[in-house]
């Protein structure tokens, strides 16, 4: 547990640090010393109520894993530059439209929790994953929450696996390839 931690800014001054994780800190509010993280490859951003963006992030050539469990996170538009993402897991209640996942070239896993460390938190009623041109694992774990998944054109999904008792809706639409659900 850092439960001081406000800032990352020493880490910024570290560009050859390929690999972070930064778990349970509930003071830290300020993570662009990301931004001088050049080398990143992947970085794990654990129990951080505080953040709610990431605008550091971008740019990260190298980032290939991105972990997150943030209670407060609600964008993930700050992740167009991120070439060779590859894979992705979200533990965040406030992010709903995942949408713009799409302008990542090189994602191939998305898995997102229902539920992790931020259990006091309620998981949003709608999922959407629409036109990704790569992806071929989808796992929605833990979505006591969730109500309606929506997805759809992601012509290289093969499996998706999905947990979710309140589910009511599955909208499913241009999935060419998808083996198994």
């Amino acid at each position: 547990r850092c439960e001081k931690l406000t800032t990352l800014s020493q880490l910024g001054e570290l560009p050859a640090l390929t690999h972070l994780r930064v778990d349970n800190a509930p003071e830290l509010n300020d993570v662009d010393a990301l931004k001088g993280m050049a080398a990143l490859e992947s970085a794990e951003l654990i129990s951080l109520p505080k953040i709610s963006t990431l605008p550091a992030l971008g740019g990260k050539s190298f980032l290939t894993e991105l972990t997150l469990d943030l209670p407060a996170f609600n964008t993930i538009s700050d992740f167009k530059a991120l070439p060779q993402l590859k894979t992705l897991s979200l533990t965040c209640p406030m992010l709903s439209d995942l949408t713009p996942l799409s302008s990542l070239p090189s994602l191939k896993t998305l898995t997102v929790f229902g539920s992790g460390s931020s259990r006091n938190h309620h998981y949003p009623s709608v999922l959407k994953f629409w036109d990704h041109p790569t992806i071929k694992t989808i796992k929605v774990l833990r979505s006591s929450q969730l109500l309606t998944l929506d997805v759809a054109n992601m012509p290289e999904l093969t499996v998706m696996k999905i947990e979710g008792k309140a589910l009511k809706t599955v909208r499913l639409h241009l999935l060419p390839v998808l083996r198994n659900l």
